[in-house]
């Protein structure tokens, strides 16, 4: 920004992701995270904190929920510095998820929300009328990786729901994606402004700016 003239008005926040005590995802945790323990190691922890404990190449790992967004806690912040036209840097690895008691105190919790869920959800809550969805391929693609591989140019979120209820999206892969952009879009279907963009960060200017169609998936309501 310095290099173009502009004023580099960048804020980064770290940002509380409020998440629900009743969460399913707290009976079935599945997120590998942390240090890689030896067997021993493991069924200590096992024994003494009751963690879930996962098994991988390297060693076993600590398993925690994945529970669903319900509040942007710093939302208020968030929207301040964009009305001062800052460049806002949130919800660094989905956030950090705590708990609210009944005297509205924050707790932490030992979770990993997902990225695009929350994403997704601070869109909805400020009301926007796009959201980006940048990962490691140009587009979106169905039977990825194989020799019958299509590129997906549009998509509706209906049409994107049959092909997630498919199993075209795996749930470690595309799936987490759209899921987010069909509950973005599906918030407010008279808002038919609104879009979702998935593709890699080489083609975003493409995509977004200059309406380019050689990369990236957009999906509608």
């Amino acid at each position: 920004m310095v290099s173009r003239g502009k004023e580099p008005r960048v804020a980064s926040i770290i940002t509380q992701v409020q998440v629900s005590e009743t969460d399913e995802a707290f009976a079935n945790p599945t997120k590998p995270v942390g240090s890689f323990f030896s067997e021993s190691e493991a069924q200590e922890k096992i024994a003494k904190l009751n963690w879930k404990m996962i098994e991988q190449k390297q060693g076993w790992r600590r398993c925690v929920a994945s529970p669903k967004p319900i509040r942007i806690v710093e939302q208020w912040a968030i929207e301040k510095l964009m009305e001062l036209n800052s460049i806002v840097i949130c919800l660094g690895g989905g956030g950090v998820p705590v708990f609210e008691n009944k005297c509205g105190q924050l707790k932490g919790v030992p979770a990993v929300i997902d990225k695009d869920a929350a994403a997704s959800l601070l869109a909805q809550q400020l009301n926007f009328d796009g959201i980006i969805f940048s990962t490691g391929v140009p587009s979106i693609f169905l039977d990825f990786n194989t020799r019958d591989q299509q590129r997906l140019e549009h998509m509706s979120i209906d049409t994107a729901q049959t092909y997630l209820n498919n199993g075209q999206f795996p749930p470690g892969s595309m799936g987490p994606k759209v899921e987010a952009a069909i509950s973005f879009l599906s918030s407010d279907l008279q808002n038919k402004h609104r879009k979702c963009w998935v593709t890699d960060p080489y083609h975003i200017s493409d995509v977004i700016l200059r309406g380019k169609n050689e990369a990236g998936t957009t999906i509608t309501s």
